[in-house]
């Protein structure tokens, strides 16, 4: 959100920010209304989970912007994301190189774009590389419920886990730690976004970065055009794998 107003402001423009209290439809559509008591002349959505956009499109007929939904249906607003599909693709293509034969998945909760791009990644991956059929766990993007995952995974082990994200994947190596397993030698651990903390976990931790500043400033620019008269679009950014400590052997 900071990015998002730094970005407009740096374009000559004002962002107005309304925040959900409850994730159901009335608290978005005060939201919007919210916002419309502005008379805002475009809007963009931070929102992860599948069902907020359309409901923001009933309430509001102005040019939208999301970001990170990049598997939501195409024609109904402009998404701004980073590309998840590649971004998975080139994680796992790196476990596949360093050894791994069977790689579970973390994914996060059901209906939010990003478990679902990820998640579908996975598979996809699994079937090209013919790997060993791989488990799915459900986590809330937590640590804690990394952590409660990685306790139930030490009773059947895989090569590597990819999680969804790298809070869970932190939580995971605690968790195989208390029960006596080494990262990476007994097992690999990668996650996704690139946040901070990952470079000073012990081990570190390999994972997939996006960009979150530069997907704030397109989308504000998208934002523009769109006001300016431009039509729908769909804009991926290219993510960046770090290799870390929890997947070199």
């Amino acid at each position: 959100m900071w990015n998002v107003e730094k970005a407009a402001g740096e374009q000559g423009y004002l962002a107005k920010i309304s925040l959900l209290k409850n994730n159901n439809d009335n608290d978005v559509q005060r939201a919007v209304g919210k916002l419309l008591e502005y008379d805002v002349s475009a809007i963009i959505v931070l929102s992860t989970e599948t069902w907020i956009e359309p409901v923001v499109r009933m309430v509001a007929d102005l040019p939208l912007v999301s970001i990170g939904s990049s598997c939501a249906q195409e024609g109904q607003f402009s998404v701004v994301d980073t590309d998840q599909q590649q971004g998975v693709r080139t994680l796992l293509d790196h476990l596949v190189a360093q050894g791994a034969r069977r790689i579970d998945h973390l994914s996060g909760p059901h209906g939010w774009y990003s478990s679902e791009a990820r998640l579908e990644e996975w598979m996809q991956a699994s079937s090209r590389y013919a790997l060993t059929a791989g488990r799915v766990y459900r986590g809330d993007w937590s640590e804690e419920s990394g952590y409660r995952v990685g306790l139930d995974m030490a009773d059947d082990l895989p090569d590597a886990v990819f999680s969804a994200n790298d809070q869970m994947a932190i939580g995971l190596i605690r968790a195989f730690c208390d029960r006596g397993l080494r990262v990476p030698d007994d097992v690999m651990v990668a996650g996704f976004d690139g946040v901070p903390m990952g470079a000073y976990t012990i081990p570190s931790l390999t994972t997939v970065q996006q960009d979150f500043d530069a997907l704030s400033s397109r989308a504000v620019s998208c934002a523009i055009d769109m006001i300016h008269g431009a039509s729908i679009k769909k804009l991926l950014m290219q993510p960046r794998l770090i290799i870390r400590e929890s997947t070199s052997r």
